[in-house]
């Protein structure tokens, strides 16, 4: 998650220009925040979860959890609560999301200026 605040802070800051008035700092903090937070908060909770379902120690639990983790005869089709990192959507939600679009469509939505992207 570093790497992308780092990513998403940088968008942010580009926006910053000497002759506008409405590209303040404060509001490409608000913009950062807007965009990270919700952000943020989702892996952490996925994180949470993960870490509670992974680390099960044997027992009927981990035994159901397996069973949930399990592809079924055809090879395709995986339980997404079971963990879901083998599942395209929540692969595709953790690790296709790109930041500095969502710094630009927040920016956009926020300030309503679109900068000339580099």
């Amino acid at each position: 998650m570093a790497v992308k605040d780092a990513a998403a802070l940088a968008e942010c800051l580009s926006h910053i220009t000497d002759d506008s008035t409405t590209s303040s700092l404060r509001t490409a903090l608000t913009v950062f925040e807007k965009v990270r937070q919700p952000r943020t908060k989702a892996v952490q909770e996925a994180s949470l979860q993960a870490g509670n379902i992974l680390h099960l120690p044997d027992g009927p639990e981990q035994e159901a959890r397996d069973a949930a983790m399990a592809s079924d005869a055809d090879g395709e089709t995986i339980n997404e609560r079971a963990y879901g990192l083998v599942h395209t959507q929540a692969r595709d939600r953790w690790y296709g999301y790109d930041v500095v679009q969502a710094v630009r469509n927040e920016w956009a939505g926020t300030v309503g200026l679109h900068n000339s992207y580099r």
